[in-house]
């Protein structure tokens, strides 16, 4: 009965035990429409956002892994509406043991739009169980690591010098773009995999990184970037073939990435971290875009362009950056700290980079 009216709801099965199961889920809210499996219900959720536009093929992989974790973990056969706080809690806490806590806190954002989902548009329960989660604090700002500039300028240059024993000449091509699509642009990981030719503009001076037939951009926004003079020199030098900007005869197989480029980039970082007698092993891809985004506020340039150049949430980088914030500028200050930065990411190529330019002398009567 509901409102006085007699409702008459189909289980959905011919089993008799999952027949009970049901008929005790909807018992006491026949409102509700029944829910399928935890399993068949990730698929749906995955599905729904896929349609909307709110998940890429790349944002719609992490999430599924992260709810097919939380499913194992919970078990497969859980009905849906029996999940409480108290076990989001629990998966909660014994998650941040295993990972970082802004991994751990992400994993349960993933869990809040999905049970959001449940509740909202599939309407199977009646109330969000992850909403009253309690999550620790986590300080946004000190997580974010990045390279000083003399570190970043040594790696821009390194490919260069690399033996082939270590990396052959299409990997230290390959290297070299993969470096300076990071540090210079601060791309993605999976935007420097999908990165095409025509989305650099070397006479705009601009970098569009836009939508292709095996790449959409995060959000499904496309953005463009300003392009340094550093990273327009290598390109000028190391013109861009095929399909892809790097690795263009790989297509996309059933592995996450259409191509890795990780272990000649392990590679390089070990030989660089010999040469420079320092660990490297922390310089990760995503380390690169960190520094792009953190030289850029230290030199003056505003949040709001930052964010735009990276294709990030105005509020996600304000939380990285904001300590960092110097003053105002563009770009071509990336490489304007102190009088030993302003060096040729290039000193064996045949044309100069505008960062050769001396800094001026001071007149020391003055």
């Amino acid at each position: 009965m509901h409102n006085g009216v007699r409702k008459t709801i189909a289980l959905g099965t011919t089993d008799e035990m999952e027949a009970k199961k049901r008929a005790l889920n909807v018992q006491g809210a026949p409102e509700l429409a029944l829910s399928d499996s935890l399993k068949a219900e990730i698929e749906s959720f995955i599905t729904f956002k896929e349609m909307r536009n709110e998940f890429s093929r790349f944002s719609a992989e992490n999430k599924k892994l992260t709810l097919k974790r939380f499913a194992g973990w919970i078990g497969l056969d859980t009905s849906i509406p029996t999940i409480k706080t108290e076990d989001l809690q629990r998966f909660y806490n014994e998650e941040r043991k295993r990972v970082t806590e802004s991994t751990a806190q992400g994993y349960m954002m993933c869990l809040r739009s999905f049970f959001t989902w449940l509740k909202n548009e599939r309407r199977v329960i009646s109330t969000n169980p992850s909403e009253e989660i309690s999550m620790g604090r986590w300080d946004y700002g000190s997580k974010t690591a990045y390279c000083e500039p003399e570190l970043r300028d040594a790696l821009l240059r390194g490919w260069t010098t690399v033996s082939p024993q270590i990396l052959d000449k299409e990997q230290a091509e390959t290297i070299g773009f993969v470096i300076h699509a990071g540090f210079e642009a601060g791309l993605r990981r999976n935007e420097i995999i999908e990165a095409r030719p025509d989305w650099f503009n070397l006479e705009s001076k601009t970098i569009r990184v836009a939508k292709t037939d095996t790449f959409r951009p995060k959000d499904r926004e496309a953005r463009t970037i300003a392009l340094s003079s550093v990273f327009r020199e290598f390109l000028e030098n190391y013109p861009l073939k095929g399909t892809w900007c790097i690795a263009s005869e790989v297509k996309r197989g059933k592995s996450r990435y259409r191509y890795d480029f990780i272990r000649p980039y392990n590679a390089y970082m070990a030989h660089m971290g010999k040469v420079l007698e320092k660990d490297l092993s922390w310089v990760t891809p995503h380390v690169m875009r960190h520094t792009f985004g953190s030289l850029l506020a230290m030199a003056g340039e505003s949040l709001l362009q930052i964010s735009a150049w990276m294709g990030d949430d105005p509020r996600v980088t304000e939380r990285h950056y904001i300590h960092m914030r110097a003053g105002e500028d563009a770009i071509n200050r990336l490489h304007s700290f102190g009088q030993n930065s302003q060096v040729s990411m290039h000193p064996s190529l045949p044309h100069k980079s505008v960062s050769n330019r001396k800094a001026p002398r001071h007149n020391q009567k003055g």
